[in-house]
Formats: C-alpha cells, structure tokens, sequence
C-alpha cells in the first residue's frame, strides 16, 4: 500500500475544488439566460452564491492547511481512492503516478451522466 504527502494532496484538493468554483460561478449565466429572475430564480441565484463562496473558501483553507503541515505527514490513500468514482478525479488524486486502483474504473468509468 503506497502513501503520499499530505501537504500535497490538500494541493491538489484546493485546485479541485477551486475548479468547482468557477464551475459554479459559470451556472449564473444559465439562470440569467432566461432573463428577469423572480422568486424562486432569486433563491437559486443566492444559492449558487453561497455554493461558489463556499467552494471557493474550502478550497484556501485546504491549501493553507497545506503549507502549514509537515512535510513528513503521509497517509495512505487506496481506501479514499476506491471511493472515488469519476476516472478522472481517481487519476488526478492518485498522485504515486500508478494507474487507477484496481476496482473496475475501466468498466465503470462515471466520467458523465446526462439526464434526459
């Protein structure tokens, strides 16, 4: 069972959910797309907000978290890994370089769901 830096993972987890910000931030344009906002559009709208600034204030406490840990803390990380159901993520996490852990991504990848 290999392990990893910790200081590093919470660098990684601080881009990611930075990235989940600005794809938060980007949902205003499908609200505003409709026009006016009334109502339960304004209740989305703050929402969204609070979502984003939230994301957004995870992902500096993590990265502060971070610099501020000792270089020497690991942890193992095939227990975390086998939860992680988007291939994507699982290689971006994966940080030793291996490829995903075996636990049948390549028959469920669960990159994308559309809903119809």
């Amino acid at each position: 069972m290999s392990s990893v830096n910790v200081s590093e993972l919470m660098r990684i987890l601080s881009a990611e959910l930075r990235q989940l910000a600005e794809a938060t931030e980007n949902l205003h344009d499908v609200v505003f797309a409709e026009g006016e906002i009334k109502g339960e559009g304004i209740r989305v709208v703050q929402s969204i907000d609070r979502t984003q600034q939230t994301l957004e204030n995870l992902a500096d406490f993590m990265s502060v978290l971070g610099e501020d840990m000792s270089e020497n803390l690991a942890v193992a990380m095939e227990n975390a890994l086998a939860q992680v159901r988007l291939a994507d993520l699982k290689r971006r996490l994966n940080m030793d370089g291996s490829s995903p852990l075996n636990d049948n991504a390549g028959s469920d990848a669960g990159d994308l769901e559309l809903f119809g």
